[in-house]
């Protein structure tokens, strides 16, 4: 009996982490209209004199994947901006934030498209940004 409980469990576990791997890194849509603007704690320091999409990553200091998915933004000559959550918690807060790394991705308009969870690979960080370079009826 107590063989068959470890087992369930182990099962139950195993497929809760492959869920949850799966979605990560995965550009998805967002549930609600929002800009740069409304988005309190982000100040015109974190956009200066951008002229485009922008990248805004929410990190923590301790974060390798941080550090990766920073990399592959950076790679791809998107503006990239990167606010840790140990610094700025409200922007965390008003984005909704659980785990870091989360990517946001704003038009060239500050209108917020998509966001990803987690660190994306960087096909699938260049496929995010070519969807933000659609008119907006294609999105």
């Amino acid at each position: 009996m107590t063989a068959l409980i470890i087992l369930a469990l182990v099962a139950i576990s195993t497929a809760l982490g492959l869920w949850w791997r799966s979605r990560q890194g995965r550009t998805r849509a967002v549930d609600r209209p929002l800009t740069l603007a409304d988005v309190p704690g982000l100040t015109a320091g974190d956009a200066p004199g951008v002229r485009g999409p922008l990248v805004l990553q929410v990190s923590s200091a301790t974060c390798s994947p941080c550090r990766a998915t920073a990399r592959t933004w950076g790679s791809l000559g998107v503006a990239h901006r990167e606010v840790l959550v140990e610094e700025r918690p409200e922007v965390a807060e008003a984005l909704g934030v659980w785990h870091t790394p989360t990517s946001f991705l704003f038009d060239a308009d500050g209108a917020l498209i998509s966001r990803i969870d987690g660190a994306p690979t960087r096909a699938a960080a260049a496929e995010a940004l070519q969807a933000i370079d659609a008119p907006a009826g294609a999105r």
